[in-house]
């Protein structure tokens, strides 16, 4: 009965340790680049493609810039979540026709 509940454990610890390997390799770093806003969810970055709840570095200064952040990327099916390693301010974003989009 004893090895049966090592056996269990061992695969247990084993199918963890996969879950947690595959997982890393999948948590790639990734950059976005979108406006600084606050919102009641906190700090996002509005990027073209949805808003990214800011985690990692408080950006409280950079609000209304627009910036390119460097960071890995969680995602649920109700928000996003961007850890940001790294961030620096850029020139805003044109659209077709020149004109400068405003943040939200």
């Amino acid at each position: 009965m004893q090895s049966i509940v090592k056996i269990v454990a061992i695969v247990t610890i084993m199918f963890i340790s996969g879950f947690l390997a595959i997982h890393t390799v999948f948590a790639e770093e990734q950059v976005i680049i979108g406006i600084v806003v606050q919102t009641d969810q906190g700090v996002v970055i509005s990027a073209d493609d949805c808003d990214y709840i800011v985690e990692g570095q408080d950006l409280f200064d950079m609000i209304g810039k627009n910036v390119k952040a460097a960071g890995t990327i969680e995602e649920s099916e109700v928000l996003k979540i961007i850890t940001v390693t790294s961030v620096e301010e850029v020139a805003p974003a044109q659209d077709k026709e020149g004109e400068t989009p405003s943040a939200q």
